[in-house]
């Protein structure tokens, strides 16, 4: 699957290179937070040289933008602690990321829209908006039901 998706980018304007060593350390870091070691070393090997867009949908990203979005970008930073890996985006800003609690490691898309720091976390129950109370307990189990309802399967690499 690994040569179909580096094909699937080159076809689509991607170029290639090795990382470096800056970038290699990245790789380092979030495979302290759970990326798999197969994820590391296609990524260390195949880095993209620039961003690649599909069908002005979609971005992937090389090492450093990952990165970026996984610890300093909304929805990624929000997402990250729940095991999803954000390595691409769709040009609207929904996270394209890697489930890593699932061993499978499907793709899963998570909406911007419900993930960033300027909303109020709400949900709907029995046609009523609930606001939730962000103490720990509350938040933890609002992730949950986040994970179970919102994130949706889009493709498996």
């Amino acid at each position: 699957m690994t040569n179909e998706f580096v094909k699937f980018l080159k076809d689509n304007g991607g170029s290639f290179r090795k990382a470096t060593d800056e970038e290699l350390e990245k790789l380092e870091k979030l495979s302290e937070i759970g990326l798999p070691d197969s994820f590391k070393k296609f990524l260390s090997e195949n880095v993209l040289n620039d961003e690649v867009e599909y069908e002005d949908e979609y971005a992937f990203y090389g090492i450093d933008r990952m990165y970026e979005e996984i610890f300093d970008s909304i929805p990624g930073a929000n997402i990250y602690p729940l095991g999803l890996l954000t390595f691409a985006s769709t040009l609207d800003g929904d996270a394209i990321c890697i489930d890593i609690h699932d061993k499978t490691y499907p793709v899963r898309q998570c909406s911007h829209s419900l993930l960033s720091d300027e909303e109020e976390i709400c949900y709907y129950k029995k046609e009523q908006i609930l606001y939730l109370n962000l103490t720990m307990r509350m938040l933890s189990r609002f992730l949950r039901c986040l994970q179970k309802a919102v994130l949706t399967d889009l493709w498996k690499l």
